[in-house]
């Protein structure tokens, strides 16, 4: 996931499966790492991907000192 153009090829293929699933009754979600957020085209990858798909969950960790 090192150019924008696989991140939103990635992304389209996981909608893709996450309304497969959908129409099972599961849900699919994305968890992430710290790569989602290097900014492309002054975006953070996670807004990105959460702006180009309307199925997929986002599953977010937090960091507790």
């Amino acid at each position: 996931m090192v150019h924008k153009d696989t991140i939103v090829e990635y992304i389209g293929s996981s909608e893709t499966v996450a309304n497969r699933l959908a129409a099972q009754g599961i849900e699919l979600y994305y968890h992430n790492h710290h790569i989602e957020f290097e900014k492309y085209d002054g975006q953070f990858l996670l807004d990105i991907m959460k702006n180009s798909t309307s199925k997929l969950g986002f599953e977010l960790e937090s960091l507790n000192s």
